[in-house]
């Protein structure tokens, strides 16, 4: 399954780091521009990632609303903050990595290589299929060959 992201942003540096950022993982990107329209995004389709710049109006609603979803289908939530926006209030909202504005692309780049593996589905939640198989067991093979005194 191929990783993609949405990001919620109108700062143009940002967009332009995050972009590049995502191009080098390879992971599939969408952008949109207000809280709404990232709402009725992750309302129609699956998204490993979800970036959100909490200088924006509702940006704390859609990661609420992110963290609702079925673990399945639980996003990996990056917020974006400057110097003026409350780091805590970021978190509080469900954030589980945090970039800070201006954009770096070497910072950006770890924090989405740490949160890619997260991104990934778990192969424990996988679905099983029943297996049945015929064992036998014979006592005629030895298990530990035993020592013959000569």
């Amino acid at each position: 399954m191929k990783l993609n992201a949405l990001v919620m942003s109108q700062d143009q540096r940002s967009l332009r780091v995050l972009a590049a950022v995502l191009d080098v993982l390879e992971i599939e990107h969408q952008t949109c521009l207000s809280s709404a329209e990232a709402v009725e995004l992750l309302v129609h389709g699956h998204h490993s990632a979800l970036m959100l710049d909490f200088d924006l109006p509702g940006a704390g609603q859609v990661a609420r609303l992110a963290c609702m979803a079925s673990p399945k289908r639980m996003p990996v939530v990056f917020g974006m903050v400057s110097a003026f926006t409350p780091v805590g209030g970021a978190f509080q909202s469900g954030v589980n990595f945090v970039l800070y504005k201006p954009m770096v692309c070497e910072q950006a780049m770890r924090s989405l290589r740490s949160g890619e593996r997260f991104m990934k589905p778990n192969p424990r939640h996988s679905s099983r299929h029943q297996l049945e198989t015929l064992y036998t067991f014979s006592s005629e093979w030895p298990l530990c060959p035993r020592s013959r005194s000569t």
